[in-house]
């Protein structure tokens, strides 16, 4: 049976984390919890880790919400961000090494590796 105290805190926390769009180290912060309860709490009560992954979901929702603000507002930088992940569209250099059935032997030297 879990006491009161860790429930009232669990409660606390999970509060915190959602005030704090999910970010842990303020959340803990605010409630003067330690970490290692946290993962302590989320590796054994499926309850609170199902209440952090929504609240970890929001916080995916509100950056994406975000992400999607600078790209109507056209910040050039988010664009081409948008570009390259979105739409694929990456600047990529590809080079053939087939040799039929040959194997390929190529040195490589790197820097400050003795042979």
């Amino acid at each position: 049976m879990e006491q009161n105290r860790t429930k009232i805190n669990k409660e606390r926390l999970l509060k915190a984390l959602e005030s704090s769009l999910g970010v842990i180290t303020t959340a803990l912060k605010v409630c003067d919890l330690s970490r290692t309860n946290f993962y302590k709490w989320l590796k054994e009560d499926e309850e609170f880790a199902a209440k952090v992954e929504d609240i970890e979901n929001i916080q995916k929702d509100f950056i994406k919400s975000k992400y999607y603000e600078c790209v109507k507002d056209k910040v050039p930088s988010v664009v081409i961000h948008a570009a390259k992940t979105r739409l694929g569209w990456n600047e990529t250099n590809k080079v053939d090494l087939s040799s039929g059935d040959e194997p390929i032997k190529i040195n490589v030297n790197i820097k400050g590796v003795e042979h």
